[in-house]
């Protein structure tokens, strides 16, 4: 969740010049072009998200000849912008939010295809919160009675605070992981427990430790997620950021880009049902509309989540070890549902459209984050609902949906109801973004990014910055640079 992501560093005063770190200026990062080694390959790859648009791309600027096959009929995969229904050029993002100055790959394709992206700026308006009943309001220079039973320390530390005081200390020691060379040692000790249990250990009372999973930092995959993959995808990566960025249109304008790069080279609506592969190449089944056809080449990079691969025939199979990973490998249960308003009413008493609450609506954010190109009094409030209480809304219609958080809104935003024009919802069905359970990141990293013999692996859940663009970039990279170097 970016927006309490960047909100809690703001509260809890982290800041890259704290950690003597300056992630864009590190020139050599392997964030770099290609350099051809040996003849052109031919390659396929599966998926045209960032992890195998980035691979494809690469390949292609080296020589390599690529095809890319993509089930949808635009490319981005988890980076989606809704433009529809939306009126006065509004629109909102289902995937990806936003992004820092330390996602260097990410920035490196912006500026290189000349994809302009701009800073957040900060809400004057104060935050807000609905927690066990109580609508509180932040305001500057006010002190938040939280309705939890806190030390005295806990109440005026407030959330973000607890967070910094327990945190900084654990980023500092991990390091940059974007950072070459950076390995996981030490951050390992992290993977042994939940983050709800790393709060626990360092001896934040029950009572914070529910404030901050309802608020800043947590949701359900706080007592599930691994606390390694809290801070090293994104504690680690985003308070190494001194800014906050966004693509302004969509940052659908990103995926877009490296796509128009390649374009006849990319095959829609090509949905794989098979691969085979050995030690002589490999090859996709795909079925497009009625027909099939194959597609054969050197070498096959799966660049599509693991809960889309467990629908897909892997001939040989893949070995007990990976074909686990595949089937057990946890993602996200997301639903996010939009409503557009004729105006931002609740400006009128200076508190922001965002909240945080312990409601099924769980975060309120409002949409988009940057400004639209033409002024308009309209505007989009979103709920991003997880876990458990997202499985319930993506068993309803999208009408009872709508109607469902609604229903909830109007306890933040009291009034909501008379302003609502309409809105839509995104239901994640195959998972939003993958979470490893304690133990498994350690384990398991390793392998999910291990080639078998001519197919390759790529996407967010390969990368040690899973979860995260970042992550997919990278990993789509380091598949580019497995079939580069290959004999």
């Amino acid at each position: 969740m970016p927006i309490s992501r960047r909100q809690f560093l703001q509260d809890a005063g982290f800041c890259a010049a704290a950690l003597s770190l300056s992630p864009l200026d590190a020139a050599a990062l392997p964030a770099q072009a290609l350099e051809r080694r040996g003849r052109a390959k031919t390659v396929i790859v599966v998926g045209a998200g960032l992890a195998g648009l980035a691979a494809a791309y690469e390949l292609t600027k080296a020589g390599h000849d690529v095809t890319v096959l993509e089930t949808r009929l635009q490319p981005g995969g988890r980076v989606r912008t809704l433009r529809e229904p939306f009126s006065d050029g509004l629109y909102a993002e289902a995937g990806a939010r936003i992004f820092s100055d330390s996602y260097v790959r990410l920035i490196r394709y912006a500026n290189e295809l000349g994809v302009p992206f701009a800073p957040l700026a900060s809400s004057p308006f104060a935050p807000l919160y609905y927690l066990r009943g109580e609508r509180l309001v932040a305001r500057a220079g006010e002190p938040v009675d939280w309705p939890y039973d806190l030390t005295a320390e806990e109440q005026q530390l407030g959330p973000g605070g607890i967070l910094g005081k327990h945190i900084l200390p654990v980023v500092q020691q991990i390091g940059d992981p974007a950072a070459p060379g950076w390995q996981l040692g030490a951050a390992q000790q992290y993977d042994k427990m939940t983050f709800t249990e790393f709060l626990r250990r360092q001896g934040v009372s029950d009572e914070a430790v529910e404030l901050v999973r309802r608020t800043y930092w947590g949701g359900p995959g706080a007592d599930t997620t691994s606390a390694q993959q809290y801070f090293v995808a994104y504690l680690a990566t985003f308070s190494l950021g001194q800014a906050f960025y966004a693509f302004p249109g969509g940052n659908d304008r990103l995926p877009t880009a490296l796509a128009d790069r390649l374009r006849d080279r990319i095959q829609y609506g090509a949905t794989v049902v098979r691969i085979n592969h050995g030690p002589n190449g490999a090859e996709a089944v795909v079925q497009q509309g009625s027909a099939s056809h194959s597609v054969a080449a050197e070498h096959l990079i799966c660049a599509v989540p693991f809960s889309h691969l467990r629908h897909v025939e892997v001939n040989p199979s893949l070995t007990p070890q990976e074909a686990r990973l595949v089937e057990q490998l946890d993602y996200a249960a997301v639903v996010r549902v939009y409503l557009q308003v004729r105006r931002r009413f609740w400006e009128r008493e200076q508190v922001a459209g965002s909240a945080y609450t312990d409601l099924p609506v769980m975060e309120v954010s409002e949409q988009p984050f940057l400004p639209p190109q033409a002024p308009t009094p309209r505007g989009i409030l979103e709920a991003l609902v997880q876990g458990p209480e997202a499985r319930r809304l993506a068993e309803m219609t999208e009408r009872q949906r709508i109607e469902s958080v609604l229903g909830h809104m109007e306890r933040v935003h009291p009034g909501l109801a008379e302003h609502v024009e309409g809105g839509t919802s995104k239901v994640w069905g195959h998972g939003a973004y993958s979470q490893f359970r304690p133990g498994e990141l350690t384990e398991w990293l390793p392998r999910v990014a291990r080639p078998d013999s001519r197919l390759h692996f790529a996407g967010e859940h390969t990368s040690v910055l899973a979860g995260t663009m970042e992550g997919a970039l990278e990993s789509g990279q380091r598949a580019a640079q497995e079939v580069n170097l290959a004999r």
